[in-house]
């Protein structure tokens, strides 16, 4: 049995998420808009369904948040997940001109998640040589190298600039993916969209 919109709703009324607040460029995590996004779903505007997946999804074309395929209830790192998925619908309803990119979302998603995590046990962390091992592992370390491990870390601007250089020296190469600076096509500086060419800035 997959996770259910009550863990959804538990998820998004836990105070260590509604805690949680940082900006990453001009997305702001706080836990006013998460708490948006559960009115949402107990509107019936944004739908929860069990999903088949060992992942949580949210669709932004359709408005659907599929749970991981878990037993309920969830416990912190399924809420993690939850969280995650949760950080994207909130972009949906507050930017829903698209005009944050997907991979600034994404980078969000995974600082919330990775915060959340690390806010329940201190002593959070990922080890390993495996590529997702270290790609967790600076996620960790970028999450205290800004203060977001705990509550004194609120209001913390991660700025395009800045992401790259409070990642630690030996980063992942799916970390440098994600935080990936560059010049856009149009002038502008943001994150690549599938379909830009990319000028990497050094």
């Amino acid at each position: 049995m997959p996770l259910t919109e009550g863990d959804v709703l538990d998820t998004l009324s836990d105070s260590v998420a509604l805690g949680i607040e940082f900006y990453v460029d001009k997305i702001h995590i706080k836990g006013e808009y998460l708490t948006t996004v559960r009115d949402h779903i107990r509107a019936g505007n944004i739908l929860v369904k069990g999903g088949t997946q060992d992942l949580a999804f949210y669709d932004q074309v359709t408005d659907v948040l599929l749970t991981q395929k878990k037993s309920p209830p969830a416990n912190d790192s399924d809420r993690a997940l939850l969280l995650h998925e949760c950080v994207h619908a909130m972009i949906d309803v507050y930017d829903p001109d698209g005009a944050v990119t997907r991979h600034m979302g994404e980078l969000a998603a995974y600082l919330t998640q990775t915060t959340y995590s690390v806010r329940k046990n201190p002593s959070s962390n990922r080890n390993g040589t495996a590529p997702w091992d270290k790609f967790w592992g600076d996620l960790y370390a970028t999450v205290r190298a800004n203060k977001l491990d705990t509550s004194a870390g609120n209001g913390v601007r991660i700025a395009v600039g800045d992401a790259r250089k409070s990642a630690p020296a030996t980063r992942s190469a799916a970390f440098c993916e994600l935080w990936r600076f560059h010049k856009r096509s149009d002038g502008r500086i943001g994150w690549a969209d599938p379909q830009e060419p990319i000028s990497v800035e050094r």
